[in-house]
């Protein structure tokens, strides 16, 4: 288990801030991507976690890293004794 809580929601954030971060639209994101549009937005509503093959697929999609999407900005997903 990591360190650190990854939610479905935390990663649906991430997923929604980098989509309209690069102008993109839900549709958008689903036809580069190859999934639903259903998909994406039960995403980044928090409602499920992508798995391995789409989240490597969506990031692609998106040009970022899995670590893009699963923790953000965060630069470690290590926690330290100060939080």
């Amino acid at each position: 288990m990591l360190p650190i809580d990854i939610t479905p929601e935390h990663v649906g954030r991430n997923l929604k801030r980098i989509r309209e971060g690069r102008g993109l639209s839900r549709d958008d994101l689903a036809k580069a991507s190859g999934y639903s549009l259903a998909l994406i937005e039960r995403l980044e509503n928090g409602r499920c976690y992508p798995s391995v093959a789409s989240l490597l697929d969506l990031c692609a999609a998106l040009g970022v890293t899995p670590n893009d999407v699963l923790i953000g900005g965060r630069r470690s997903i290590w926690k330290t004794a100060n939080g």
